[in-house]
């Protein structure tokens, strides 16, 4: 996808979203990336309709796509579906692993690699998932006033002990891990890095061994041996908010957590019937 090789900011998630400067006196440029299962298609639907259509996605300082990151269906009539879907919209990137919960690692580091590899004028990136909800405005907002180096924030956890019930989601084998506790590490749900943070953790991922929770091994285990400190960020929850018009008004959310294709097109639908009504009254 060409497009890609001019952003200015990306963010990962089960896809992702660039934003490039619309000027060189501009700073701002970045990319969103979304971690998605394959079979995902109306989940990414809803967010191209919904968030990712933002007016604040195109305007006269930046403008931001939105893309996602899929492995190996391993399944021939979803593979030529992918294909289909990567023709129309030109926002999919795939790689040749199975796609997987205990893969989801391996979607992190090709983001990674991908950003250094072919997005040399992108400022930032941001990696969420394909269940969040995503404020784009505030998101701006936020990155506007950042320093644009040495960033890597989000919804910061700390304390976290790996978890040895095998019947666990988040399950952690002794001999992958043998620490009491993780590092600090940032929720994967949605967190956000400036572009010399991704060459060091790129960096520092070809040199770590391997571990299956995305979140612990990219932004505690590998950022903890590039020496980069991850900080926590209000806007940026791994909780479920209250879902209305509020998500798009309230300046302090920039991620809601376990919204589904429905409840996202509900809240957007309910934004625009707040922007028209708001505009028919300031007109009277």
């Amino acid at each position: 996808m060409s497009f890609l090789s001019d952003l200015g900011f990306l963010v990962w998630a089960d896809f992702i979203v660039g934003w490039y400067s619309a000027t060189n006196s501009n700073p701002l440029g970045n990319c969103q990336f979304h971690h998605q299962a394959v079979a995902n298609f109306k989940a990414r639907a809803a967010i191209r309709e919904t968030w990712a259509s933002a007016p604040s996605m195109t305007n006269s300082s930046s403008s931001i796509k939105v893309a996602f990151l899929l492995g190996d269906p391993d399944n021939s009539t979803l593979q030529e579906l992918v294909e289909e879907e990567s023709l129309q919209y030109s926002d999919i990137i795939q790689e040749g692993f199975v796609d997987s919960y205990n893969n989801l690692t391996l979607k992190s580091v090709m983001m990674l690699k991908w950003v250094t590899t072919n997005c040399h004028s992108v400022w930032y990136i941001m990696k969420t998932d394909d269940d969040m909800f995503v404020n784009i405005n505030n998101l701006v907002s936020l990155l506007k006033v950042r320093n644009m180096s040495n960033l890597l924030v989000g919804a910061l956890i700390c304390g976290a002990r790996p978890i040895s019930d095998t019947q666990n989601k988040w399950y952690a084998p002794h001999y992958m891990y043998q620490g009491t506790l993780y590092p600090n590490y940032l929720s994967g749900t949605g967190y956000i890095m400036s572009r010399d943070v991704v060459l060091r953790l790129y960096h520092a991922a070809l040199k770590t061994p391997l571990f299956h929770l995305e979140d612990v091994y990219l932004t505690g285990l590998c950022a903890h041996a590039a020496g980069i400190r991850p900080r926590h960020h209000p806007a940026f929850t791994y909780n479920k908010r209250k879902l209305d018009a509020c998500l798009y008004k309230d300046k302090t959310v920039i991620t809601s957590h376990r919204v589904n294709s429905s409840e996202l097109r509900k809240v957007s639908s309910q934004s625009k019937s707040y922007v028209v009504l708001k505009d028919v009254a300031v007109g009277t």
